[in-house]
C-alpha cells in the first residue's frame, strides 16, 4: 500500500507518494485554482447529478447536505480534502484513483 501526502506550495498542490519501497516520488497534480474547479465539476456532473437528490448523495457519502450544495455552486471555492476522502471511501476508491478519473 502506498501513502500519499499532499501539501500546498506556490498555489499548486504537490503530492508525495511513498510506495512500499523506500524511494519517494514527488509531482505536481494541478494548479490549485484548476484543481478545485475540476474536482467540484467532476463530482457535480458525474456523481451528484446522477443521484436521486442532494440529500441522498450526502447521506450515502457521509457528508452534510450543505457541502453538496457548495460543490454544486460554482462561486464557492473548493472542497476539503476530508470531504474528498469521505466520498472516495464511500465509493470504495483510492484518492489516487479519484485524481486519475479527473485527469481523463
Amino acid at each position: 500500500m502506498s501513502l500519499v501526502m499532499a501539501k500546498y506550495s506556490k498555489n499548486k498542490l504537490i503530492a508525495e507518494i511513498f510506495p512500499r519501497s523506500s524511494s519517494r516520488q514527488t509531482f505536481t497534480l494541478f494548479n490549485m485554482a484548476t484543481l478545485k474547479e475540476k474536482v467540484c465539476r467532476f463530482i457535480a456532473e458525474e456523481w451528484i447529478g446522477k443521484a436521486k437528490s442532494n440529500r441522498q448523495f450526502a447521506e450515502e457519502h457521509t457528508i452534510d447536505e450543505k457541502v453538496v450544495r457548495r460543490i454544486l455552486d460554482p462561486d464557492v471555492s473548493g472542497i476539503s480534502l476530508q470531504t474528498i476522502e469521505r466520498i472516495c471511501e464511500a465509493r470504495e476508491i483510492k484518492i489516487s484513483e479519484f485524481f486519475a478519473l479527473i485527469e481523463e
